[in-house]
C-alpha cells in the first residue's frame, strides 16, 4: 500500500529496506514490514546522533581555581592514589584529600592498565588503596589508608624535599 505524501521512498531506500521500485515516486510501494525495518534502523540511528550531539554540548567547562587554594596546594608533594571505584577505603582517602584540600591524582587500576601495571610491578601490591607521596628516590609508599598514617607519611616525604 503506497504512503503518498507521508513517505516517498527513493530507489536506495527501497533497496535497503527490501521494497520495490517502479521508476517513479507514485508507483513506489512500501509494505508494513518494510516500514518496521525502516523505523527500527533509522530512528535509533537518529536518536544516537542527537544524543551524542547533546552530550558534547553539555560537557562541563573547566573548574575555576581559587588562587589561595592553588598557592596552599604547592606545599604538598605529588600525591598519587591507586584505587578502584567500589573500595570503601579508597573512597575514604579521596574524601579526606578533598575535604582537606590536598591535591592528588587518582588512578583507577580497573580502568587504567598502566596504573595496574605500576601497582603490581613497581609497588608490589595486589590491594588498594596505595598512596604514593613524592616521586623518584624521595617517594614514600603507603599501603592502605587511615588519616594518621597518611599524615605521618606526608611529614616524612616533606622532610625528604
Amino acid at each position: 500500500m503506497p504512503l503518498y505524501g507521508v513517505f516517498e521512498p527513493d530507489y536506495w531506500t527501497l533497496f535497503l529496506l527490501g521494497g520495490t521500485y517502479h521508476g517513479a515516486y507514485h508507483d513506489a510501494s512500501v509494505s508494513g514490514e518494510t516500514m518496521k525495518k525502516f523505523v527500527l534502523l533509522v530512528v535509533p540511528a537518529m536518536m544516537l546522533i542527537a544524543g551524542s550531539t547533546l552530550s558534547i554540548a553539555q560537557e562541563p567547562g573547566q573548574s575555576r581555581l581559587d588562587p589561595a587554594k592553588a598557592e596552599a596546594s604547592r606545599k604538598y608533594p605529588r600525591i598519587t592514589l591507586y584505587s578502584v571505584a567500589w573500595c570503601p577505603h579508597c573512597r575514604e582517602a579521596k574524601e579526606y584529600f578533598t575535604k582537606n584540600n590536598i591535591p592528588f591524582v587518582n588512578r583507577d587500576v580497573e580502568q587504567d592498565a598502566g596504573a595496574m601495571a605500576e601497582l603490581t610491578g613497581k609497588y608490589k601490591s595486589q590491594g588498594v588503596p596505595v598512596i604514593v607521596i613524592g616521586s623518584g628516590k624521595d617517594e614514600v609508599v603507603v599501603k592502605g589508608f587511615n588519616p594518621e598514617s597518611f599524615q605521618e607519611s606526608l611529614r616524612k616525604a616533606q622532610g625528604k624535599r
